[in-house]
Formats: C-alpha cells, sequence, structure tokens
C-alpha cells in the first residue's frame, strides 16, 4: 500500500511539475501576441501613419488632440506616465525647441524612451509631403523594431498606393468643377493644401490674436479687389480668424483641419483629407 501510495505521489509532483512548465513556457507565446511596443507620437498627423504602417505590430498613441494646435499645447502630468512607458517618441521638427524639451524633462533615467525627430516639413495634408513622411517614419519604425521591419514595408505600400489613388481622384474633381478660376483669402495653416487643389490664395493672415484692425481692413480691401468668393479657416487656429472678412464681403466661409481626425473610432488621414475636399466642393458647387 505505501509503494502504491509512493507511486502514485511520484507520478502527480511529475506531473504538477510538467503542467507547470508547460505554464512558465506557453504563458509569454499566449499573451505574444497582445504585447505591442508602444510609439507615442506628438500629433495626429504622425499617428495616422505609425498606425497605417504599424498596423498589427505597433500600438500608436498621440498626446495633443485632433483639433488642437501643437504650438499652443502644454505637457500634462499623466503624459509623463505615457513617455516612460514607451519604447518611442516621434515628433515634428518644428516642436524640437518647445515641446521635445519638456519631454526630455519628464524622461526618467532608466526609461528606453527614444525621442526622434522628423524631419519632413510643410503641411502634411498635402498628399505629396504626406508621402514623404511615410517613407521616413517607415526607415525610423524599421530601425527601431527590425524583426517587423518587412510587415512595416508591406503596409507603407499598401497604405501609400492608397493615398495615391485618392488625391488622384479628388485632383480631378478639382479640376472637372473649376477649382483654378476660385480666388480665396485664407489662414496660412490652409495655403499649401488650397494650392495643392489648385486654387489660387490670393490673401493670408494668421491666428486670430494676430490680426489687427488696420490689417483686418487691408486684407478685406485685397479679398475684394482679388474677387475673393472663399474664406477658409484653420480649425486648429480658432477657426473664426477669417469670418470677418466673410462677413464684410458677404462671402462663403469654411474651416478645414490642418490635422487628421477621428473616422469610425480612429484617426485617418485619408479621410480627413476627404472631408476636406468635400467641403471645398460644397461651396464651389453652389
Amino acid at each position: 500500500m505505501v509503494r502504491i501510495y509512493r507511486c502514485l505521489s511520484s507520478k502527480f509532483s511529475i506531473a504538477v511539475l510538467l503542467v507547470a512548465f508547460l505554464i512558465n513556457f506557453l504563458t509569454p507565446i499566449l499573451y505574444a501576441k497582445d504585447i505591442k511596443p508602444v510609439v507615442i507620437v506628438t500629433t495626429t498627423a504622425i499617428e495616422s501613419i505609425v498606425s497605417e504602417v504599424g498596423k498589427g505590430s505597433l500600438e500608436a498613441i498621440s498626446l495633443i488632440p485632433p483639433n488642437s494646435c501643437p504650438g499652443h499645447f502644454d505637457l500634462r502630468p499623466s503624459d509623463a506616465i505615457r513617455l516612460n512607458s514607451a519604447d518611442l517618441l516621434l515628433a515634428h521638427s518644428f516642436e524640437k525647441e518647445t515641446f521635445l524639451k519638456k519631454a526630455a524633462g519628464l524622461r526618467q533615467k532608466k526609461s528606453a524612451l527614444r525621442i526622434v525627430v522628423i524631419t519632413v516639413e510643410g503641411s502634411w495634408m498635402v498628399p505629396d509631403i504626406h508621402l514623404a513622411a511615410v517613407d521616413e517614419i517607415t526607415k525610423i519604425l524599421k530601425e527601431q523594431f527590425p524583426r517587423q521591419a518587412g510587415n512595416f514595408e508591406l503596409n507603407a505600400s499598401i497604405y501609400k498606393k492608397k493615398i495615391e489613388e485618392e488625391a488622384k481622384r479628388i485632383r480631378i474633381q478639382a479640376y472637372e468643377i473649376g477649382f483654378e478660376k476660385i480666388n480665396v483669402a485664407a489662414s496660412n495653416m490652409q495655403k499649401d493644401l488650397l494650392i495643392w487643389f489648385g486654387i489660387k490664395v490670393v490673401a493670408v493672415y494668421g491666428r486670430e490674436d494676430e490680426i489687427s484692425a488696420l490689417e483686418l481692413q487691408r486684407l478685406i480691401e485685397q479679398a475684394r479687389s482679388y474677387n475673393v468668393s472663399i474664406v477658409v479657416d484653420n480649425l486648429q487656429s480658432a477657426a473664426e480668424a477669417g469670418k470677418p472678412i466673410a462677413d464684410e464681403l458677404g462671402i462663403a466661409h469654411i474651416v478645414l483641419s490642418n490635422f487628421p481626425g477621428f473616422y469610425a473610432g480612429k484617426i485617418s488621414y485619408i479621410d480627413t483629407l476627404k472631408k476636406n475636399a468635400q467641403k471645398l466642393f460644397s461651396v464651389v458647387e453652389k
């Protein structure tokens, strides 16, 4: 009886050890797919690219909301936790002397966070510039996470093709509607995108708090002399700077976004570009 007990006890011990071994061995494998490297980005312009290029491999988190101006946004205490738990922080070159200095100050000594500045300048809402940013970000991600390099390249190729197709469709429609005949007064943050659309930007202004009464009168006269039919404001710059011009001349006033916003629960550059285009189309076609 004692012999049988010892035999069963021995087999039970071996079984327990085997189960423990399997749990320790298989748990990392079972949960590895759920644990993705975190990439912190400053704006939704960068997030829209990282989310597409890193699809299935990375988690992208932006610090600045899509309707906020990056130049007037400050870091929150909660952002320190995010930064120190991430592998990578991506930012624009115009943030080097402001946002990034503060971010670097929040980085702990033991943090593995790598801060990289993307050199692509200009409005990332312009398709050509956005495509250049896709290339640079893809290169950065491949260097940071070499094991997923093949996945990044494939995703980037698919994403770029979608952008090129949508950009071509928009440009064709803009030409058919006659955008080249349209004169506008616009926020300096929307100038490049409007020129890409084929529209003539004949008057440019800054933020609302930068426009004096004298400057406003000059802009109104300039817009009148060039027969401006639309005033285009920038969502991230208070969105009301050009409204007095439109009200004085009795012309259309619209607001476009300079950074990708939320569509169907995710940040999307292509959907934001389409939305901006549709706002222009609807005004011109009236």
